[in-house]
């Protein structure tokens, strides 16, 4: 029973999460040398499940980074 308890209190909590799309990538033509990128966007979490769970290193996988761009139409001569 307590099993059952907890498996449906986890699959509320979450449920937000799997509604959560990710942005789309821009256009190639507007990317320049470097983008800006986030890690690890699924580490994203709401007040509760940090409550629960804890901050981690929540803020270091969110954190912005900027990537340089490889693109292969540049790269060895295209």
């Amino acid at each position: 029973r307590t099993g059952a308890i907890t498996l449906i209190a986890a699959g509320i909590m979450a449920a937000p999460l799997a509604g959560q799309a990710r942005p789309a990538p821009p256009p190639a033509s507007s990317i320049g040398d470097t983008v800006a990128v986030v890690p690890a966007p699924d580490y994203q979490a709401g007040a509760v499940h940090r409550r629960l769970l804890g901050d981690g290193w929540r803020d270091v996988w969110l954190t912005p980074v900027d990537a340089p761009v490889f693109g292969l139409d540049r790269f060895a001569g295209g």
